[in-house]
């Protein structure tokens, strides 16, 4: 969700180019009648009610151009039609026109559904804690699956504004909305041998060996902040076929941050971080290739991007006292408790940094119809800490490591200007494909709507009323 609003803003203002077009090149709406056409009219001798020529009788061209609805507010539609026809907008290097706004919400779904592991195979999103049996070196000692599930949504709100035709300033973030709950499943084993047969059993061994138990469901209330990006963004080059642009920004660390006594990374709960939650710096560049005529509403895109975090301070999640005498008698009987450190050094607090990220993206664009695959390499999450059992506890749970992942994507956008409303309606749907370390999310929708506003235009672009 992080880019859905900045994406969907662009769209906007090309769709709007898009759309209008259709009804532009049919009405010719903004264009004034020469003086000549006046003087000439003028001349005519009227016709008398008997004279009058029927309508399909009179070529298209002599048809006298009506207004559109709405007075002042429906020939200002008309003439940014005009306006934004005349300018070269298509690709993803577009900028806003100097002067405009386009202003954007949106709402997503998804459902967390597997994770990609470190082999690329799609497994649960937190890996079953299984620990071989001890006594006869067959089967398992116990197993302990989460059984994660759950279902997230979420807003989006985006504002772009062109300071001039060739660079636009953006701003845009996300509100997340989580579901998400733990429905554990205890399988003993051979622990029975040692009375831990139920799951009510499995968490008082846990007590005893330093773990508290599990919170078992997290809900948003009602929503939680994600990451705040702002964005400049460049178009250095515009031909009639090849256009290219840059941009750069920052990323605020506005995120919701899991509290860290139910952070699924430390498998003690369901919550998620909501974005990277730490100061950034994000850059990319683009190229676009418009066909030639008469293929010209196909453009197929590249884009590169990538972003880089900075170290958070954050508070370390708290750990009942181990009973060592427990944790001895396992020991005892063969049993590995390597998996269970020593947590009651952990300190207040530990350094997190976000992995860094790269992302490749072709798109091919079929006027309002746009598909596209994304493919994103993240690096390392860094957890630092001077307990080396907390450092254990990060590796044991596995959610931590290098990844990446690919989505194809799929959107449409339907124009409102044929209703006089300079905006819009998108449709996007996504798919994950591939990907190591990744969270794997189905059925992931995102609906938006959104307006361009003209703001401070220039002369050239500005709308004047009759009379002024």
């Amino acid at each position: 969700m992080p880019k859905f609003m900045s994406v969907f803003c662009l769209s906007l203002i090309l769709v709007l180019v898009l759309g209008i077009g259709v009804a532009y090149s049919q009405e010719e709406g903004g264009e004034d009648k020469t003086p000549a056409d006046s003087e000439s009219a003028s001349d005519e001798t009227p016709l008398t009610e008997s004279e009058e020529v029927a309508p399909e009788d009179v070529p298209p061209e002599e048809v006298e151009k009506k207004d559109p609805p709405f007075g002042n507010y429906g020939k200002m539609i008309k003439h940014y039609e005009k306006v934004l026809m005349e300018l070269p907008l298509w690709g993803m290097s577009s900028t806003i026109p100097e002067g405009f706004a386009v202003v954007g919400m949106g709402w997503q779904t998804r459902r967390p559904y597997k994770r990609f592991d470190q082999d690329r195979k799609m497994v649960d999103i937190v890996p079953i804690i299984s620990v071989p049996d001890p006594f006869d070196q067959k089967g398992k000692f116990f197993e302990f699956d989460f059984g994660v599930s759950g279902n997230a949504s979420g807003y989006g709100a985006g504002v772009m504004y062109g300071l001039t035709d060739h660079l636009t300033l953006s701003l845009d973030t996300y509100w997340a909305v989580l579901h998400v709950k733990i429905d554990p499943i205890y399988t003993p084993g051979t622990a029975d041998k040692l009375g831990i047969v139920t799951l009510e059993d499995f968490y008082g061994m846990l007590e005893m060996l330093g773990r508290p138990r599990p919170v078992l469901q997290y809900d948003s209330d009602p929503a939680d902040l994600g990451d705040t990006t702002f964005l400049a963004k460049w178009n250095n080059y515009r031909g009639d076929n090849v256009a290219t642009a840059i941009q750069g920004g920052i990323i605020f660390p506005t995120a919701h941050q899991a509290d860290p006594q139910q952070n699924i990374i430390f498998g003690l709960g369901p919550e998620l971080d909501t974005g990277a939650g730490a100061w950034g710096a994000k850059g990319g560049a683009m190229i676009d290739f418009k066909m030639p005529a008469p293929a010209d509403f196909v453009c197929i895109s590249f884009m590169a991007e990538g972003a880089y975090f900075l170290s958070d301070k954050r508070d370390t999640p708290k750990f009942p006292p181990l009973e060592q005498d427990v944790k001895d008698y396992l020991a005892s009987q063969g049993i590995d408790v390597d998996i269970f450190p020593d947590l009651t050094d952990t300190g207040d607090y530990y350094y997190y940094t976000p992995p860094p990220y790269f992302a490749a993206t072709a798109g091919l664009s079929l006027g309002i119809v746009n598909i596209a695959y994304r493919h994103g390499f993240g690096g390392t999450a860094k957890y630092e800490s001077d307990s080396e059992g907390f450092k254990a506890l990060v590796d044991s749970i596995g959610l931590v490591g290098y990844g990446d992942d690919g989505k194809i994507t799929v959107s449409t956008n339907v124009p409102l200007t044929p209703l006089f409303i300079p905006g819009l309606l998108s449709f996007n749907f996504e798919y994950a494909t591939d990907g190591r370390n990744a969270l794997v999310f189905r059925d992931v929708y995102t609906i938006g709507a959104g307006i361009g506003i003209p703001i401070d235009v220039p002369d050239r672009y500005k709308f004047k009323p009759e009379g002024e």
